[in-house]
């Protein structure tokens, strides 16, 4: 049996979700303030508010030299936000 098909029929996430979702909280909890970490250190709202879904918080990426990680921890965050709102 597959790795994927065990983790179905126990009802759990892959290793991938589970990292989205773990980077999902961390930037939740810099965005309320419930870390040390500044949210403007890696995130902006943009000046050019589109249509979001409902509020007003769009984000844009600060321009970072901190290198792979926070580039990695911004587009997968992201994407998983896209993919959760999308539904």
């Amino acid at each position: 049996m597959s790795y994927e098909s065990r983790l179905e029929r126990v009802g759990l996430w892959t290793l991938q979700e589970r990292r989205h979702r773990a980077d999902l909280l961390e930037v939740l909890k810099m965005y309320k303030g419930l870390k040390t970490t500044p949210f403007t250190d890696f995130f902006s709202f943009s000046s050019t508010v589109a249509i979001t879904r409902g509020h007003s918080a769009k984000l844009e990426k600060t321009s970072l030299s901190f290198g792979i990680v926070t580039t990695f921890l911004f587009h997968e965050s992201r994407g998983s936000l896209e993919q959760a709102t999308a539904t």
